[in-house]
């Protein structure tokens, strides 16, 4: 009896992707990627939105924002450019009639203080709150305020009060956010019995108006005119008084130094009652 031996031979597939079998799994595999864009596609197009649509949504916003800020801080920046160039104008028609240099002095009518002043500003504001406290202060010029001190001419400084932990609070059921606020400003607080200068800017036969600083109404009545010698001529319309041993008539523009009897306030605004009228030889 013969046995056969015979050697166990390992058998290697090669395969090639391009047979016929590995054609049809590409083909399906294909097949199954393009079916899953197609019903993603078809689920964002019934939610309203598509992957590309919401991409460029996203960036809609993002675009928006950054336009929102960038306008945020060009408000800001024009606000603070708009106060710098008030405070200078105030400043500018302050120096015209010499008055800088007498700030500070005991009888000047102006004060330059730090103050610190609770503001008020809505809700909408709090995007650009510098800019809001600005616009708020800005709302103060020319006006008289008890906090204050005085009619407000200037101020600089802006910022928020450390004391306050600068946190915005909410009083009782107000909506308005308050801050506490320090800032330098400038005020016009004349005292009665002090001495000031103006200009004549009308006269009639019940009294004498009068530009303080380019700025304020003074007024002189007519028996306070008549009891510093003046007279009223009812042809001319014009007060006149003997002046150095001459007939001297007040007219548009004449510069008069006179003492402050009494001062009004209505609604921010004041006025000054005054008295002891006298003719400058120069213009004030």
């Amino acid at each position: 009896m013969m046995i056969h031996h015979t050697k166990n031979k390992t058998k290697t597939n090669n395969y090639n992707l391009s047979t016929p079998h590995f054609s049809k799994i590409g083909i399906l595999y294909n097949s199954i990627v393009t079916s899953l864009i197609s019903i993603s596609h078809s689920i964002y197009q019934r939610m309203g939105s598509s992957p590309n649509k919401k991409q460029h949504k996203n960036s809609e916003k993002k675009d928006k924002k950054r336009k929102e800020k960038r306008k945020r801080d060009d408000d800001s920046t024009t606000a603070t450019s708009s106060s710098k160039k008030t405070n200078n104008s105030m400043k500018q028609a302050l120096q015209s009639t010499h008055v800088i240099d007498d700030i500070g002095s005991e009888n000047s009518p102006f004060q330059e203080k730090q103050v610190r002043v609770l503001v008020s500003i809505p809700p909408s504001t709090l995007v650009n709150i510098p800019s809001a406290l600005n616009a708020y202060m800005q709302h103060l010029l020319l006006k008289y305020s008890d906090t204050l001190g005085g009619v407000l001419i200037s101020y600089h400084d802006i910022e928020l009060d450390d004391a306050s932990d600068q946190h915005g609070r909410i009083i009782n059921e107000m909506p308005h956010i308050h801050y506490y606020i320090k800032c330098n400003v400038l005020v016009f607080n004349p005292s009665v019995g002090a001495v000031l200068r103006g200009k004549v800017n009308e006269s009639f036969p019940s009294h004498v108006g009068l530009l303080v600083h380019e700025l304020f109404n003074a007024m002189i009545s007519a028996k306070l005119l008549r009891q510093n010698g003046f007279q009223f001529d009812d042809e001319s319309h014009q007060w006149s008084k003997i002046d150095n041993g001459a007939d001297r008539v007040i007219e548009i523009n004449d510069g008069m130094e006179f003492t402050v009897d009494r001062l009004h306030e209505c609604n921010g605004m004041i006025s000054l009652d005054c008295k002891n009228p006298v003719f400058l030889n120069n213009e004030c």
